[in-house]
């Protein structure tokens, strides 16, 4: 009985939360509530079924299309289960459960429709925070996965399949062997193979290549093919980047308990299979998610396999392998894939058995594991990881969850509601129709026409939003096309000179660097004398100070954030516009911090990462926090409860750029203060730099607090706020 009410109470949670969205219905039952949504990209069925205390989150896709696309959105983010129901969360019941549940549907919708599986529906244009990656997604399979995963572990961006979309690039071609499938210019290279050696269509294809930059392959035999056909320039940077997953991922024991020998058939091979395996043996599903296999492979003494991850996926664990291979039903490529691979390895070493199909069945997989080896590794990892091309921004994903889903207000929508009643009836008495309102007597009201007159009202304003998305996305198009060049000169500067997210952080962390961060305002501001902030009036000492500021870059003990470049129509708009001037002013030497590291995003793509090494930069030390007066800055405990002490040191409620000459002299006298953080928009920038030259530690850290909750509770985004609280 408590379990139904439990249900019961996250079916309505659920519906206030998510159940007014298009296209999406919540129902329940005794022991599940089910979440489907029926929109033609996005078919799919949410469902949590009760089991005691808590309730396990699950989403089916019901088509192939919306299947590739759900893998493709949840890659690394679920576990799959036998028919590639994907296991997004346990919830236990209690006050958070439909939140959580919320926040995965609304995220897993979103996520879905921005996956377009089809070429037609696709854009060229990423996210912020997101990165184009090649990989194969025809089934659900734990190989194909192993190349996003490790892109977002190392780099902190969320890939995107490239695969059906052209026009994303740069592209980077990690795990598999997906070289021969290289269909587009500017592409990274890295750890990929080739399924065989090269002839026909594929050659001549690769040949037409003009802008390839190979970072590193999987094994000799790839490198070979590349150089002697193709004349393409490889460096001799060996490795499947599979064999790198031990640094970023810690195995767990499954709940069935270690075997003697992990067995590991390719999809193809597993109708070959009849019976169940004996006692020991665990058959592997290459079609449940990466982190499941690795757990299955690693709780067994011994893999045998007619894949070839698993072979590399036990090799990088330490888990002695033997290659099963079926000499009458070979894979794509057989030998050669599995020969490149096997060239980083001591060759000596390997084992291998052949078996034809028929065999596969009856086959003693405990006597065949007693020739089991562990070859020793030929090449260096550390070289691999090294010529990864991205960056190394990122950190775990382990206990990610999606932000929060606001839930309805009906005390804020009921005023709307009644003004836009009030529209409509006026309307209808203008074109000569009767109020949608009509009185059977004096103690009743018909609502049916009301509800209808809603019902229609509102469809005529979704297809007019819907329009408006449209032309929205003609002219952020036409504007990233405009702006492409400026972009890649942008980009170049950022990418010889701006460290990452997560290196900053490193940076503070490590040392004593104070820091003045620029965003656009302060550009902007500096560079045109005609922009003002509601909070501070431009000024010529204003200006100068900035470029001062800016010019300080090479001055030991302070470095300048520089914002992260991001490919979308806002940033494009603002390269266009301040570039060419702005050009001019940045230092020509020396290395720039990432300024989004007091941003949302850096909290949502490094998470808890980003949270322990801020709360390192300020651990024990004494802190004036600095701002305006009324100003909404706010002390978590999450992010400053590792500072010895925090002392509020207020400035004018605006224009604070008047007030810095006294706030040098309240928070530099006395020696009371280790560190200042400062949230004052352009004038802390330049309070940044002031307080340095004076012996103050001073990071400019804008509203990092709005940034922490944004993402961690759901909150308004830092600029959705007051500046003052209200």
């Amino acid at each position: 009985m408590e379990q139904k009410v439990a249900v019961e109470r996250l079916a309505r949670e659920l519906e206030r939360r998510v159940g007014g969205r298009p296209d999406v219905a919540v129902s329940s039952t005794a022991t599940s509530c089910t979440v489907r949504t029926g929109r033609d990209d996005a078919r799919l069925t949410f469902e949590i079924r009760a089991a005691g205390p808590s309730a396990e989150l699950t989403v089916t896709a019901h088509a192939d299309v919306q299947r590739r696309a759900l893998r493709n959105a949840l890659v690394g983010r679920s576990r799959i289960a036998a028919g590639e129901v994907h296991v997004l969360a346990t919830l236990p019941f209690g006050d958070r459960a439909a939140e959580r549940a919320a926040a995965w549907v609304v995220w897993t919708l979103d996520a879905v429709r921005a996956t377009p599986i089809d070429p037609a529906g696709a854009t060229s244009r990423l996210e912020p925070g997101q990165v184009a990656a090649y990989w194969w997604d025809e089934r659900s399979n734990f190989g194909d996965a192993i190349g996003p995963w490790l892109v977002e572990r190392i780099s902190g961006l969320r890939p995107v399949n490239a695969r059906r979309r052209r026009g994303l690039r740069p592209a980077l071609y990690s795990v598999g062997s997906i070289v021969g499938y290289v269909n587009r210019d500017d592409v990274d290279v890295w750890g990929s193979g080739l399924m065989e050696p090269l002839a026909g269509t594929k050659l001549e294809t690769l040949r037409r290549r003009t802008d390839v930059r190979v970072r590193a392959v999987r094994g000799a035999a790839t490198r070979e093919e590349l150089v002697t056909k193709l004349g393409w320039d490889v460096p001799e940077v060996y490795g499947d980047p599979a064999l790198l997953l031990p640094r970023f991922y810690e195995p767990r024991e499954p709940a069935a308990g270690r075997a003697r020998v992990a067995f590991v058939p390719h999809y193809v091979h597993r109708k070959h299979l009849t019976g169940e395996p004996a006692d020991g043996v665990r058959v592997v599903d290459v079609a449940q998610d990466l982190e499941t296999v690795v757990d299955e492979i690693t709780a067994a003494d011994v893999c045998v396999s007619t894949s070839l991850h698993g072979i590399v996926v036990a090799q990088a664990y330490g888990v002695p392998w033997v290659w099963l291979r079926v000499a009458d039903h070979t894979l794509g490529g057989d030998a050669f894939k599995f020969g490149d691979f096997f060239s980083t390895l001591d060759g000596s070493d390997v084992a291998q058995h052949d078996v034809p199909a028929s065999g596969l069945a009856g086959l003693d997989l405990l006597e065949l594991a007693g020739s089991a080896r562990l070859p020793g590794l030929a090449v260096s990892l550390d070289a691999l990881l090294e010529a990864f091309p991205l960056g190394r921004a990122g950190g775990t994903l382990a206990g990610w969850e999606p932000p929060s889903v606001p839930r309805a207000r009906p005390e804020l929508l009921a005023p709307l509601r009644r003004q836009a009643g009030r529209a409509r009836r006026a309307v209808g008495r203008r074109v000569g129709r009767p109020s949608v309102v009509e009185r059977a007597d004096a103690n009743h009201t018909d609502l049916t026409a009301v509800r209808e007159a809603v019902d229609r009202t509102t469809k005529a304003v979704e297809k007019v939003a819907r329009e408006l998305a449209d032309q929205r996305r003609a002219l952020d198009a036409i504007r990233l096309a405009a702006t492409a060049s400026t972009m890649s000169e942008v980009q170049a500067f950022a990418n010889a000179r701006q460290l990452t997210m997560l290196e900053t952080l490193r940076h503070l962390a490590q040392t004593d660097d104070s820091v003045a961060r620029f965003g656009d305002g302060e550009f902007r501001m500096m560079l045109r004398s005609d922009y003002d902030l509601r909070f501070q009036r431009n000024s010529p000492e204003l200006r100068a100070a900035l470029r001062e500021v800016l010019a300080a870059s090479g001055d030991e003990g302070i470095s300048i954030g520089f914002p992260q470049v991001f490919r979308d129509a806002h940033w494009s708009g603002v390269w266009a516009e301040l570039w060419p001037e702005l050009r001019p002013h940045l230092p020509e030497h020396g290395t720039l911090l990432n300024s989004h590291v007091t941003r949302p995003i850096a909290f949502n793509l490094l998470r808890d990462d980003a949270v322990s090494l801020w709360r390192d930069v300020w651990r024990d030390k004494r802190v004036a926090l600095v701002t305006g007066a009324g100003s909404r800055f706010e002390t978590v405990p999450a992010l400053f409860s590792s500072a010895r002490s925090t002392q509020l040191v207020e400035s004018l409620p605006q224009h604070a750029f008047d007030d810095l000459d006294r706030l040098v002299e309240v928070v530099s006298s006395g020696g009371e203060f280790d560190l200042a953080l400062i949230s004052l928009g352009p004038a802390g920038t330049v309070l940044a730099h002031r307080l340095h030259r004076a012996g103050v530690r001073a990071l400019d850290i804008g509203h990092i607090t709005d940034s922490y909750r944004n993402i961690y509770d759901g909150a308004p985004r830092p600029e959705a706020k007051p500046v003052v609280r209200p």
